[in-house]
């Protein structure tokens, strides 16, 4: 059992595919020395900093809706950007996005006249995600 579990493990962790797990453990920790926490009075404008900005979110699983639910609820416009197979097959994601009254379309329609865009895809798509949007 412990072996099965193991390999379960490590084949679980070799279909996470993203920017990040690609690095070394040095380039790893240079990236997470460039990060800093924010202040508390960063915040004190609330949305300010993208209040009027055009905000698509790559996904609409359990992270992409949430995330764009909560940002729409702050006053921020939201829309999402899916792939045409999964807006003509009526996938989850198309469901999850209408269902909720957001504005659905195609990378191509939708990332052009963004100001923010957010990748909330699967990690593992994350590479895909980003080499078909740049």
């Amino acid at each position: 059992r412990r072996h099965r579990a193991a390999s379960s493990v490590r084949m679980a962790t070799a279909e996470r595919v993203n920017y990040y797990n690609t690095l070394s453990q040095a380039e790893k920790l240079d990236q997470l020395a460039r990060c800093r926490f924010m202040d508390r009075s960063e915040f004190d404008d609330g949305i300010a900093a993208i209040a009027g900005k055009k905000v698509v979110i790559v996904g609409c699983g359990a992270q992409g809706l949430n995330q764009g639910l909560n940002m729409r609820d702050s006053g921020c416009d939201v829309s999402y950007a899916l792939r045409q197979s999964a807006i003509d097959a009526k996938r989850q994601s198309y469901l999850n996005a209408k269902e909720n009254n957001f504005d659905v379309g195609t990378y191509e329609d939708l990332i052009p006249q963004a100001d923010l865009v957010l990748n909330l895809t699967p990690d593992k798509q994350h590479t895909s995600v980003v080499t078909r949007c740049l």
